[in-house]
């Protein structure tokens, strides 16, 4: 079947050898199965040595998934401080003006904590999906704490107007607390010495002292007289409450002007019906007249306040 040369052992001579076609084809198996032997280590080693082009693509896109990653993360950590100092001011705007604790809305992180507690069994473009679902969330959050900061801002900004409207402060800067005349009541006339009643607080001080609007309003009226209450101002707060001021020696505004609190409105005088120098001061809300010693909560504290009432209670003679 085919030719070739064997040696014979027994005759010590070469023989022409003969073989059948099933040599040949195991033969021929055998360099085969080491042919395909050969091209696997081949192949496996320049894939080690050498990459193509699709893997390098894989490995670029893999890399800019991890950038990404880390950009979403880092923009989490932004959203999250924004959104601490949001409730930082919120909350410190309830408690200086509603003296309350602002409504709870936190932010629902416990499914996201979660998901970070498994993420090393997740696969990135789930990793992705989630952290972009999670920011979308946090800025949907974050415009919503907007939306109520800017109207708790509006509710401040109104409150705030409406209390710088109420009568708070004394008219007179620097005022000495023993200085404190007669208050509100049935007092003695200074010159008839007869009981009348007394509609207003007395604040004794030297002729000259700056008289200060006590809350932002207008000017309802500008009266000068020698008699009476002398020179006065009335100031309308339009909220049910007028102050007025009299016995000014000068006065420093005219009728219809807006004034805030801590304008400078007049004088201390003696003009009008007047024992000593002084500010005949008045608080009237709704018609009716107050005792003005409770609207100093602005500048006195309660020991003072105590103090002032103790001097204006005990105070049996008016000044005017």
């Amino acid at each position: 079947m085919g030719g070739g040369v064997d040696f014979d052992k027994d005759n010590l001579d070469f023989e022409e050898s003969r073989h059948n076609l099933f040599f040949y084809i195991k033969k021929g198996f055998k360099w085969f199965v080491l042919c395909s032997l050969l091209a696997v280590c081949y192949y496996a080693l320049f894939s080690l040595v050498f990459s193509n082009e699709q893997e390098r693509k894989i490995l670029k896109e893999s890399r800019a998934i991890e950038e990404n990653l880390a950009y979403m993360e880092e923009q989490m950590r932004m959203l999250e401080g924004v959104m601490v100092n949001l409730q930082s001011k919120d909350r410190e705007i309830y408690e200086n003006i509603f003296h309350s604790e602002p409504p709870h809305f936190a932010l629902e992180n416990s499914d996201y904590e979660a998901f970070l507690m498994e993420s090393d069994t997740i696969d990135i473009a789930t990793l992705i999906w989630q952290a972009s679902a999670q920011i979308v969330a946090a800025e949907d959050k974050m415009v919503h704490y907007e939306e109520l900061l800017s109207r708790v801002e509006k509710v401040a900004k109104d409150s705030l107007e409406f209390i710088r409207s109420i009568p708070s402060i004394i008219p007179i800067e620097d005022f000495s607390l023993p200085k404190t005349g007669a208050t509100v009541g049935k007092k003695m006339h200074p010159f008839y010495k007869t009981i009348t009643e007394h509609t207003g607080l007395d604040l004794i001080t030297s002729s000259g002292s700056k008289v200060i609007a006590t809350a932002n309003g207008v000017v309802y009226s500008v009266k000068k007289s020698q008699k009476g209450k002398g020179n006065q101002v009335v100031i309308d707060h339009g909220n049910g409450y007028r102050t007025t001021y009299s016995h000014l020696s000068a006065i420093m505004v005219k009728k219809g002007q807006r004034v805030h609190q801590g304008t400078e409105v007049g004088r201390v005088g003696t003009s009008g019906t007047v024992f000593a120098p002084h500010l005949h001061y008045e608080v009237i809300f709704n018609g009716e007249y107050m005792n003005p010693i409770d609207y100093f909560f602005v500048d006195l504290n309660p020991l003072e306040y105590r103090e002032m009432m103790m001097i204006a209670v005990n105070t049996g003679q008016s000044l005017d």
